[in-house]
């Protein structure tokens, strides 16, 4: 079975600019999600739903006071907040997304011959966007290992101090910090495959123009020398044709000369 390179690079295409578009759609959350990370203040427990909010805090479990049925939570006033450490993947996601969307416009310019953009442009930029991807989702990743981390040992510690059954969860969504992460992987792969098969696409097409001009030179080479040929074989054709007819002048006006003679005229 034949694969129609240029269709598949099409396919490709399209669905690298979806997983990209998808990854800036879960970026935007993942801002959100840091934000809520960002200003926690301290433990919370929600009574109701038995939930105890964990943040992200450089420091031991908070103490807790356990009567069999309640508990109060209160954190250690020596926690340190890691807001700096949550602002990275935060600058890193925002600037992925204002990456993502500026290389998706960018394309759509440079397919279309609108404005100065170009597709070799395009892929350059296609490389630059693959590293602000990789550090998007290395930090991200970061921020959810910590958080998971965090939130563990929280859990752990209630199972152990605490009577009743409690639920331990990060103030951010971890899902969806997770699947920004992931997401940021897959679309730096598939942008590199992208780049790859531009690449090899152009050189590709390049090869055939090259080799179209080689045929298209050579052919006319042919041309010029066919005509020639028969030029030539005209004029030598034309050549025997005008000697041909001088001797047959020479030959009639040699006859004509001798029945010209007068019938008087007597040899000597």
């Amino acid at each position: 079975m034949i694969i129609d390179c240029n269709m598949f690079t099409r396919i490709c295409t399209i669905f690298t600019r979806i997983v990209i578009i998808g990854y800036a759609i879960l970026a935007a959350f993942t801002l959100l999600e840091a934000r809520d990370l960002a200003t926690s203040d301290g433990y919370y427990y929600d009574s109701d739903k038995g939930i105890v909010s964990v943040p992200l805090l450089l420091c031991a479990p908070p103490s807790i006071e356990n009567d069999g049925s309640t508990f109060i939570i209160s954190s250690d006033s020596g926690c340190h907040s890691l807001t700096w450490l949550i602002g990275a993947p935060f600058i890193c996601s925002a600037c992925s997304i204002f990456a993502c969307l500026f290389f998706v416009i960018m394309d759509i310019l440079a397919r279309y011959k609108k404005g100065p953009f170009s597709m070799s442009a395009v892929a350059g930029m296609g490389l630059y966007l693959i590293i602000i991807l990789v550090q998007a989702g290395i930090s991200t990743g970061a921020l959810v290992e910590q958080s998971l981390y965090w939130v563990e040992y929280m859990q752990k510690y209630l199972d152990d101090n605490v009577e009743f059954y409690v639920t331990a969860r990060s103030y951010a969504n971890t899902n969806i910090l997770l699947s920004s992460a992931g997401c940021a992987f897959v679309a730096a792969f598939f942008v590199l495959v992208d780049t790859i098969l531009y690449r090899c696409n152009e050189k590709r097409q390049t090869a055939k123009k090259d080799e179209a001009i080689v045929i298209f030179v050579h052919q006319s080479t042919i041309d010029v020398e066919k005509v020639a040929h028969t030029s030539t074989i005209y004029d030598l054709n034309k050549s025997n044709t005008l000697d041909t007819m001088d001797e047959n002048n020479r030959e009639t006006c040699s006859n004509d000369g001798e029945t010209a003679t007068p019938t008087w005229v007597t040899s000597a």
